[in-house]
């Protein structure tokens, strides 16, 4: 059914359904972002764990700190995505530019502190190596 006479008819119908309809749109994305957020939690957490049983967070202080900063990270992140899950459909639809820059946020939080952790674990490596 195509909505574009309707549109014609009523003043300010076309506006309102293209900016309904731009929110929807960025709530789907927010969605799909919030899963790869997810996805890249587990693959932090894991990748913590496999550091901790090798032992490196003892060898390296720099690691441990490394480490410690992730952890927090990975809580709070944990922590918003609960939250977060827990929201309305509306409450996501009306404030999804919030919630846009909150993903943001940890995105890079969470790849800053993966790239520190991984250069301190070559580092250290590196070290034993020699």
């Amino acid at each position: 059914m195509d909505l574009q006479p309707a549109f014609k008819l009523i003043p300010g119908l076309s506006s309102s359904y293209s900016f309904f309809r731009g929110m929807a749109i960025s709530m789907r994305a927010n969605n799909e972002r919030f899963q790869e957020l997810a996805q890249r939690v587990t693959f932090l957490e894991d990748f913590v764990l496999k550091i901790q049983a090798n032992g490196l967070d003892r060898k390296s202080h720099s690691v441990k700190n490394a480490l410690e900063d992730l952890s927090r990270t990975l809580e709070n992140t944990r922590r918003w995505m609960r939250k977060y899950s827990k929201f309305s459909r509306m409450k996501k639809v009306l404030k999804c530019a919030k919630y846009a820059d909150r993903i943001n946020y940890f995105e890079r939080k969470l790849s800053d502190c993966f790239m520190f952790l991984s250069g301190n674990v070559m580092s250290t490596l590196g070290n034993e190596m020699v």
